[in-house]
């Protein structure tokens, strides 16, 4: 009986939770519209070399940067979130307007989700070539200490590198080296993991989005 009245009062919840939110993006358009200007002055319009600019630079390539696409999609996103608002609230009651608003909130949003994805899988990919980077190292670092001329036996380096770093200074560095990279391989494995939970969240963004949308 418990559970049945909590139930029944946090599954209204979710709307409320959702007004509050778009209480807290409110307001946030005007800037990024500014944003999106200073942007195009700052690279185009006020440019004193543009003559000069590389290629890397060109109009093309800032129009498919991801500053620009980002500040696109956030200026879009924004512009409809706000009316939306303003339609919750009572301000707006044209239904015909409201159902085209909700359409480009939905797939201003969309936009949005395969903008992050993209993102996503570029680092998720850096990452990843990160730790065979690393991984390769570190082989490469072990396969040099298992044949030092100061192995004594090479059935087990983690003994025979405690027992002689002591008489050999190099070999004491090699083994900080070693221990380092092991700490960052640690490391990179926790943000890689993180990584995909964050992919896998944006997946099902992307495929409650597309129910809403499609």
């Amino acid at each position: 009986l418990v559970s049945t009245q909590i139930f029944n009062r946090l599954k209204d919840a979710p709307p409320f939770i959702s007004l509050y939110r778009q209480f807290l993006r409110v307001g946030k358009t005007p800037f990024r519209i500014l944003d999106f200007y200073n942007f195009f002055s700052s690279n185009l319009i006020k440019n004193p070399n543009a003559k000069n600019i590389n290629k890397s630079q060109s109009f093309p390539s800032l129009l498919l940067s991801d500053k620009f696409v980002s500040l696109c999609i956030g200026t879009y996103y924004g512009i409809f979130d706000e009316i939306s608002l303003f339609f919750k609230l009572g301000i707006l009651k044209d239904k015909k307007f409201r159902k085209r608003v909700s359409y480009h909130e939905s797939f201003s949003w969309y936009l949005d989700i395969l903008f992050t994805l993209k993102n996503q899988i570029r680092d998720y990919s850096l990452l990843k070539n990160k730790k065979l980077k690393l991984t390769v190292e570190k082989k490469i670092k072990l396969r040099t200490l298992y044949h030092s001329k100061d192995l004594i036996s090479s059935t087990s380096i983690s003994s025979n590198l405690s027992m002689s770093s002591n008489r050999n200074p190099r070999r004491c560095t090699s083994i900080d080296n070693l221990k380092h990279l092991d700490e960052k391989l640690v490391d990179l494995n926790y943000e890689i993991k993180m990584m995909k939970l964050s992919i896998l969240k944006t997946l099902c963004d992307f495929y409650f989005d597309s129910v809403d949308l499609f």
